[in-house]
């Protein structure tokens, strides 16, 4: 509530600190005070609540990435300073010219992306012949996940290529696969 508050516009003391406290609480001056140093300095980093529509009351911030990225910098710096690096998240991807880099998308990522109502779009039938409509359908069974995929690609020969490594398949586009894309759209 200290961090999140849109109402908050001054230093947070320890006093206040402890007015806003649970009822019957005992924190002492010292606890009062790591609080309010620690709000004050978060606060400017932290998306604040919203008031609701209908006026009764906040919600929570837009769910933003660009509104979270200065926390997990701080966090991250934290970490690294506290000798816990590997806790760290990546902000952004770091690419390399030389690498590939897939696109990962499960059966649900490839229907949303290739099969939306919009003009220009591909339709889809699930393992029963019926048209899909929405994602839901694609969750509903691995039949039909399996389905999305043969739709776009040869499932025999992406079947055949994991197999010949030792992998199986598991209905997830994954940049294994990226660089072989070429080997894996049906022509025949």
């Amino acid at each position: 509530m200290l961090v999140e508050s849109p109402n908050i516009k001054r230093t947070i003391e320890p006093d206040y600190v402890r007015k806003s406290g649970f009822a019957g609480n005992d924190f002492t001056d010292h606890e009062c005070q790591v609080v309010a140093d620690l709000a004050n300095t978060l606060r400017p980093f932290i998306p604040k609540r919203r008031k609701r529509s209908d006026d009764k009351g906040f919600q929570s911030s837009l769910a933003h990435v660009a509104l979270r990225a200065p926390i997990v910098m701080i966090a991250n710096s934290v970490l690294r300073a506290a000798g816990y690096s590997h806790f760290t998240q990546k902000v952004s991807p770091q690419l390399s010219t030389a690498s590939l880099h897939g696109l990962q998308l499960g059966a649900v990522g490839i229907y949303e992306t290739l099969c939306s109502r919009n003009k220009r779009q591909f339709d889809v039938r699930d393992s029963n012949g019926e048209l899909i409509t929405n994602y839901l359908t694609v969750q509903s069974s691995t039949a039909n996940e399996r389905t999305v995929f043969a739709s776009f690609f040869a499932m025999t020969k992406v079947d055949r290529i994991c197999g010949e490594h030792g992998l199986i398949f598991r209905d997830r586009w994954v940049p294994l696969i990226t660089h072989a894309f070429r080997y894996l759209l049906p022509m025949d």
